[in-house]
């Protein structure tokens, strides 16, 4: 997305300010050009932004009396569960987050995780995006070795797939985990649930400025003489060990330097 901003007449596309919650960010509202909104971040932190949580709400009356609800979007940004879609933003950059009409909503940016291990805003947003990034990497530790079935032809992805639809089935059942940790793991289920019963390649997962190119599903068949859902299973499985691994190391908050 091009950090050009919208230069609109009418006044009443002008961006607007958000009430500053997060010391380190300037946030304003603007209308993103194509009939909806968007939040422009920029950074004005020495570290760059990792991760952002933004909160939006909405009051309206009900049919009965004039009782107001409560209506929440929020909206997750994380470089670390994207890994190599969504980058960092540098100290001085700009990023781009999904945004409700200000006229009608009020809110935004709550909460925000820094490279160098400090946070600002809300706690619980920002123990949230941690037990989001838990969630995630627990279901990565229990989807790889379904992947490894169907590379070793121990199963077919219509089996692995309704067998991972069935874990995510099971999650509002499970109590034992927070509702960021349920996001997490509803997440990677569906993604891959999708993956192995379309046969595609997953967008993201690894970084290409710090590892070489990955061979297409069709190479890893052609080399090693296998079958193309197989070659499939160990591609997206080589991804998702690259994203295990980077998980891992961002779990917990960092001590700040």
């Amino acid at each position: 997305m091009k950090k050009t901003l919208l230069f609109l007449l009418a006044v009443s596309f002008l961006p607007v300010l958000v009430r500053a919650q997060i010391p380190s960010l300037n946030v304003t509202i603007e209308p993103d050009g194509h009939g909806g909104w968007r939040e422009v971040v920029e950074n004005q932190a020495f570290s760059s932004v990792v991760a952002m949580r933004t909160t939006f709400q909405r009051r309206t009356e009900t049919k009965i009396g004039s009782t107001n609800v409560n209506t929440k979007i929020v909206v997750a940004y994380d470089s670390i569960t994207n890994y190599g879609t969504v980058r960092h933003i540098p100290s001085g950059g700009v990023g781009y987050l999904f945004a409700q009409d200000p006229s009608k909503w009020s809110g935004g940016v709550d909460a925000v995780i820094f490279s160098d291990g400090h946070s600002e805003g809300d706690p619980q947003g920002v123990n949230e995006i941690y037990e989001r990034r838990r969630g995630d990497y627990r279901a990565v530790t229990e989807v790889l070795p379904l992947l490894d079935t169907i590379a070793n032809q121990g199963a077919s992805p219509t089996q692995v797939a309704d067998a991972i639809h069935h874990l995510y089935q099971s999650l509002p059942n499970d109590r034992t985990i927070s509702a960021g940790e349920r996001r997490g793991r509803a997440q990677v289920y569906s993604g891959l649930e999708d993956l192995l019963r379309s046969q595609t390649d997953i967008v993201g997962l690894y970084d290409p400025a710090k590892y070489p190119p990955q061979r297409s599903i069709d190479q890893v068949a052609k080399v090693k003489g296998i079958s193309r859902e197989q070659a499939h299973a160990i591609v997206i499985g080589e991804k998702y060990r690259r994203l295990e691994a980077f998980l891992g190391d961002n779990l917990q908050p960092l001590v700040a330097k």
